[in-house]
């Protein structure tokens, strides 16, 4: 599963980043990382941005972005 496919309120536990370009690496800079806490805070009006709260920080991806990492859903 993506980041991307997480609806407002569901968490998951990030599984990876693929590729290997500079926003792969600013990714797991900011905390992408095997193991961490996500969360779909909510989606803009317009469907992206969409903001995830990782890390006790709230960021904003777009689709092209957040669709680079893979996470597994937690019940």
């Amino acid at each position: 599963m993506l980041l991307c496919d997480l609806l407002p309120g569901e968490t998951a536990i990030v599984k990876g980043v693929s590729g290997k370009t500079p926003l792969c690496r600013r990714l797991k800079d900011i905390g992408f990382t095997n193991g961490n806490t996500v969360t779909c805070i909510m989606n803009s009006p317009l469907g992206e941005p969409t903001a995830y709260c990782i890390l006790d920080t709230i960021i904003a991806l777009r689709q092209g972005d957040s669709n680079k990492i893979h996470i597994k859903k937690v019940i």
